[in-house]
């Protein structure tokens, strides 16, 4: 009788098995899609990416805890596990449908709260960790309750849990792993977010209308007394398999804290590594942060199916787990040492005209090998924790529950300790040294507690681990960038030119900020935040950064109030410090680069101290969004846009125009490198379709700046004139960087709203729901000779553009020929660029022998 009871249920799984395994692979892509969107929408909350992964992280790992648990033991009461399953997958899916409307309506909470209240800073990010945690909480934890209803349906015995479990698991991780890939690399590109949010939606009700279909079809035999009975009297057969099942209480217990353990390290690895890894990476872009999540997963995801095939037949799985532990820490430490051996020799064979692929897809291959390693032996441990733990089949979907539980609620400690409080305290090398030491303890604690290993085996095992660990952590550098980088000699870039020493060093939440001073021709510094050089001190980048000041200043009449999004060095802060003004606020999302200010006081005049200087550690786009105050200015000296796109849609636009005075600017700093044609005509759109009257000046060949107002406007070269008469140090520092007078600076003046809506014609526009210049895959970081060329040949009127010239004919038309001649220089300023990137360009060809 029991047999054929057993015999139907397996006939039955049998012929729909695949189905169901698919119906589990799709939950996995969709939550994968999911969690990057999330971290997408958030990131225009907190700013800070850090801030976004980790409470999207938390919220993630949160309702998989609490969904597990609770829907895990529920599934050991209900008739039809499979059926609860369904509805799982539909709420998950109406969840996604109505999310755009319901982020709309928590974005206006997070909005009334920074606007009304005194809150500011890090108490604020965590105001926002609160209400986006528990948003969150409601789909995360009916994905929570997923795999393990799934797993109370199909393991029928207690002689297959492992084998089904590491199954299912590994199954489940797959379809995360193509979930990140897919919405990583491909489909936000192609359909945007919000189409790509929906597809995600489409799977989940696809999969519940599918599973609810089966569980009426196929129905659902509980395993009756008689069978348990027959299978626990099985695993009395000998002492060595009571290893595996009969483990006292003490020592189970231990296992599952040992497991939560492990989930709090791996969360808190994944944090740590990306900060590593993204300081070296070339692309720094949406596809780094994706290979790192889809590195984890996938790892997790062989590690479970490697070990499918003979979990169920060895004998003693404790002490294996204690050996995988101590391994996951070892591993983790070489893997350093390798990847310090690895990184600057693949950033020295980094070459112009190497493709996407040749770049950062190489980057991303050694990143996706290296973490897949330790990440595979810690997929090992779901499938062993769940054989140890489980000792009875009526209460599989409570035992998985609680193993999920007790794992995702360490993860989330993992990633909030690891982000918030390790990294910042500790620092990255040393934070990662302690994690590494918590895993070989809870490897030495189940090896040191294990009831059938010898004292010899013990002590042996406890000394070669302990020597291990210390000999590397004293070979380990405090600073990965002092000694992995700076003492090879590998810090060649694409232009030939290395730093010499780093003279400041900060690692934050957020970032690692460091000023290096590079000992060439022009002596001079550069501000970098995470391995990329943002802001120099050398006489072209200095012109550009104070005229993200000056030029909007000497655009507006009578300014009182100014907003900087993005510190920098400082320079655009002094040079906005005019007559006048009243308030300068500067929104910086990076505690370490206000830190570095003083690295560059020679060129900023230490501004900080001015007191009409009002710093905010907040994102610019959060700060403009909750800000009650209204500008004459704001002005963007901002990273490049495929690094912080958030702050160059349209919708970041519309932010600033409903936070201009009526007679106020905005000015925009649009680079002409590391972008194909049509993505820098895309970022002018977005800026043009807010502020049609909007006019573009060329700076030099990296840096083009957009000003546009909410109404028509000319140059008043009158106000111009006065400004450079009166101000004594306005005229001295525009002079120092080539701008001795008036026609010098109207002559960088290019297009008229009337030229840009022809030049962005027949293009996207770049926007929230089409971060189109994030998804960038242009590898060459010179400058755009077809972008050099359109700008180069682009005709101006300047008696069009001009307002309140002098009345006389003769100063008239001397100044417009003074214009003239200047543009006509850098114009032919221009062409030599042309020239010689294309020359540059072609010797790379031959040296590269492509």
């Amino acid at each position: 009788m029991r047999k054929q009871k057993e015999l139907s249920v397996a006939v039955g799984l049998g012929k729909w098995q695949f189905t169901l395994y698919a119906i589990l692979l799709f939950s996995g892509i969709s939550a994968l899609i999911y969690q990057v969107i999330w971290i997408r929408k958030f990131a225009q909350v907190f700013g800070i990416h850090a801030y976004s992964m980790a409470t999207v992280l938390a919220a993630f790992m949160g309702g998989l805890a609490l969904g597990s648990i609770l829907f895990g033991s529920m599934a050991d009461r209900i008739k039809n596990p499979l059926r609860l399953f369904a509805f799982l997958e539909l709420g998950i899916g109406l969840f996604a449908v109505f999310f755009p409307f319901l982020f709309k309506g928590l974005v206006s909470l997070y909005t009334a709260i920074g606007a009304n209240t005194e809150i500011h800073e890090y108490r604020l990010q965590l105001v926002r960790f609160f209400f986006a945690f528990f948003f969150l909480l409601v789909p995360t934890t009916l994905m929570g309750g997923t795999l393990p209803v799934i797993i109370k349906y199909f393991v029928r015995r207690l002689s297959e849990v492992g084998q089904k479990v590491s199954s299912l698991y590994a199954v489940n991780n797959l379809g995360a792993v193509l979930g990140g890939f897919i919405a990583g690399f491909f489909i936000i590109r192609l359909f945007g977010v919000i189409a790509s949010l929906y597809i995600a939606a489409a799977f989940n009700l696809a999969n519940a209308v599918t599973a609810l279909t089966l569980s009426k079809k196929l129905g659902y035999k509980e395993v009756d007394e008689e069978e348990s009975a027959v299978q626990e009297s099985v695993l009395e057969k000998t002492s060595a398999e009571r290893i595996v099942y009969s483990l006292p209480r003490s020592l189970v217990r231990l296992v599952l804290w040992v497991f939560a353990i492990e989930g709090f390290t791996t969360l808190a690895y994944e944090v740590i590594w990306a900060r590593i890894l993204i300081d070296f990476s070339f692309d720094k872009t949406v596809y780094f942060s994706s290979t790192i999540v889809i590195s984890f997963i996938f790892g997790l995801s062989l590690g479970s199916f490697l070990i499918n095939k003979w979990i169920d037949r060895m004998k003693n799985l404790l002490s294996l787990l204690g050996y995988i532990e101590i391994l996951i820490g070892l591993v983790s430490v070489a893997l350093i040492f390798l990847f310090a051996f690895i990184a600057p020799r693949v950033s020295h064979s980094l070459s112009l005209v190497d493709t996407w692929m040749q770049t950062a897809g190489k980057e991303y291959i050694i990143f996706f090998v290296m973490l897949s390693l330790p990440t595979t032996l810690m997929g090992f441990t779901y499938p062993i924790v769940s054989k140890l733990y489980n000792d009875n089949i009526r209460h599989l979907g409570k035992g998985m529950g609680v193993i999920g539980f007790m794992d995702t609620v360490g993860s989330i400690i993992g990633s909030f300790v690891a982000g918030f409080i390790l990294i910042p305290v500790l620092g990255v090398v040393h934070s990662f040294l302690l994690v590494v030491f918590i895993n070989v303890f809870i490897g030495l604690l189940i090896i040191l507690f294990h009831p059938v290993l010898s004292p010899a085996r013990k002590i042996t095992v406890t000394i070669t681990s302990i020597l291990l660990v210390v000999v590397l952590t004293v070979l380990m550098p405090s600073r990965y960038y002092f000694t992995w980088w700076d003492q090879l000699d590998y810090k060649k870039t694409f232009f030939g030119q290395h730093y010499d020493k780093i003279v400041f060093y900060d690692e934050g939440v957020g970032a690692t900020v460091t000023v290096r001073h590079y000992p060439y021709d022009e002596d001079y510094l550069a501000l970098n935040i995470n391995g990329h050089n943002s802001a120099y001190t050398t006489r072209k980048d200095r012109r550009v950064n104070g005229l993200l000041g000056y030029l909007p200043y000497l655009l507006v009449k009578n300014p009182e109030n100014a907003l900087v999004i993005g510190y920098g060095m400082g320079v655009t802060a002094h040079s906005l410090m005019q007559p006048g003004i009243k308030s300068v606020d500067i929104a910086e999302i990076s505690p370490g680069v206000i830190k570095a200010s003083p690295s560059f006081a020679p060129w900023n005049k230490n501004v900080l101290k001015d007191p009409r200087a009002h710093v905010y550690i907040e994102d610019g786009r959060s700060f403009l969004l909750m800000s009650r105050k209204k500008y004459d200015i704001i002005t963007t000296n901002a990273v490049h846009p495929r690094l912080s796109n958030n702050i160059y849609t349209k919708d970041f636009y519309e932010i600033c125009r409903d936070k201009l005075t009526d007679n106020g600017v905005v000015c925009q700093w649009i680079p002409q490198n590391w972008l194909s044609t049509r993505e820098f005509k895309s970022l002018i759109k977005a800026f043009v379709e807010v502020f049609p009257q909007s006019q573009m000046w060329y700076i030099n060949e990296y840096s083009t700046l957009l000003v546009g107002k909410k109404h028509p406007f000319k140059i008043d070269y009158a106000l111009i004139e006065n400004r450079y008469d009166e101000n004594d140090l306005l005229r001295y520092e525009l002079t120092d960087v080539g701008l001795p007078d008036p026609t010098a600076l109207i002559a960088q003046y290019f297009y008229s709203p009337v030229d840009l809506q022809g030049f962005i014609r027949n293009v996207p526009v770049d926007q929230d729901n089409f971060p189109l210049v994030e998804f960038s895959r242009v590898v060459n970081i010179a400058p755009d000779t077809v972008i050099m060329r359109m700008i180069r040949d682009q005709p101006t009127d300047f008696y069009g553009a001009l307002a309140h010239l002098p009345a006389d004919t003769l100063r008239r038309r001397e100044i417009m020929r003074s214009i003239e001649i200047n543009q006509k220089m850098l114009r032919e300023r221009i062409n030599s660029i042309i020239v010689n990137v294309m020359v540059f360009v072609e010797n790379e060809k031959k040296k590269e022998g492509k």
